[in-house]
């Protein structure tokens, strides 16, 4: 059996060790890529290949990975399904803690929004401090708007800072579509309802197309066991307090495992499949990310403010880590106008990356 992953080099993100033990425990033949901050050469052809404007910066290990396995095999597995079955992300014990709080008195919960949005969005994005600033101004929400809040990368607020006038009359709220999902749902629990939606949407609609889209480049035939019907019906008919419990999360899956897989590893917390990138954009990209954003062609389109973009990177530089993948969002809407609206031949138009 081959076995295929991906590491950075960057402790927090890096998961190889972890990898490899798992690789030994069960003797398969494993093979390792690590992507660096020059990995950004490929963005042209993701580019491409997606055809629209595509954000999640996973994107490029998840082309390496999928370049990686072709080489040795045609099909492979992937893990895909299981946080959006049973209860992966840590967003769902943060709504789920949000929905409990709703008893207290709205004016009380809005005062400590306001209290929150002040907290301000600087450090580490994962850090006690941005947690709390999110939970706290996703309190004043219905809960319908407040899993479209935590699922935007910038909240209203921000966005009206940044768009122009012109595209803010234009532009529709980029959480109204997850918000009418949650309202729409059937769950009996806020869990079940989180899950329902992001099956609906995260899964179809990121997860799925960008494995499908990178693996369909390389002539790789990707399939995910969790994505199941019965498996996910089965799931779904599963309590909420077997998913996600307090903090823990994916309990049901853990504890399935037990005696197969080592306790340490099923207990550590989850990392995701996700790059270093407020440190690529703060490091070797920042140079790169600033040219192409405050560009005259990009400032011409006329969709952000150049001093809101121009601040956006300062404070993402002085340390603002929450606001690396709004850069990042930005910068491939102006990757998709360079490479298929503005110039659609097989020249690229982007950049060189330090």
């Amino acid at each position: 059996m081959r076995t295929f992953s991906i590491g950075f080099d960057d402790d927090r993100f890096d998961e190889l060790p972890h990898a490899r033990r798992i690789a030994e425990r069960f003797g398969t033949v494993h093979e390792e890529f690590l992507v660096r901050a020059d990995a950004v050469a490929v963005l042209p052809d993701i580019v491409r290949h997606h055809g629209e404007p595509f954000a999640d910066p996973s994107a490029i290990p998840t082309h390496y990975l999928a370049a990686l396995t072709r080489r040795h095999v045609t099909v492979a597995l992937t893990g895909d399904g299981g946080d959006e079955s049973f209860g992966g992300y840590s967003r769902y014990a943060a709504n789920a803690l949000a929905a409990r709080l709703d008893r207290l008195p709205a004016g009380l919960r809005r005062a400590i929004g306001a209290a929150g949005s002040r907290l301000g969005d600087g450090g580490d994005v994962a850090g006690a401090r941005n947690k709390l600033r999110r939970l706290s101004t996703a309190l004043a929400l219905a809960e319908a708007d407040r899993y479209g809040a935590y699922m935007s990368w910038l909240g209203r607020g921000q966005r009206a800072g940044l768009y122009t006038a012109g595209f803010a009359a234009a532009a529709a709220d980029p959480a109204d579509p997850i918000a009418a999902a949650f309202a729409a749902s059937s769950g009996a629990d806020v869990i079940d309802r989180m899950l329902e939606v992001d099956v609906g949407t995260y899964l179809v609609g990121d997860l799925i197309a960008k494995v499908d889209i990178a693996t369909m480049a390389h002539g790789l035939e990707a399939r995910s066991p969790f994505l199941d019907p019965q498996l996910m019906q089965f799931a779904a008919s599963l309590p909420a307090t077997m998913k996600v419990r307090g903090r823990e999360k994916k309990w049901i899956l853990r504890e399935a495992l037990r005696g197969t897989l080592p306790d340490d590893l099923l207990d550590r917390p989850k990392q995701g499949f996700s790059v270093p990138l407020s440190r690529w954009l703060r490091t070797e990209l920042r140079p790169w990310a600033t040219e192409i954003l405050l560009d005259r062609d990009t400032i011409g389109r006329g969709y952000f403010e150049p001093a809101a973009v121009e601040s956006l990177l300062d404070r993402h530089a002085a340390g603002s880590d929450a606001l690396a993948k709004p850069i990042w969002a930005l910068l491939m809407l102006e990757l998709w106008h360079r490479e298929l609206i503005d110039a659609p031949s097989r020249v690229s138009r982007l950049p060189a990356a330090a």
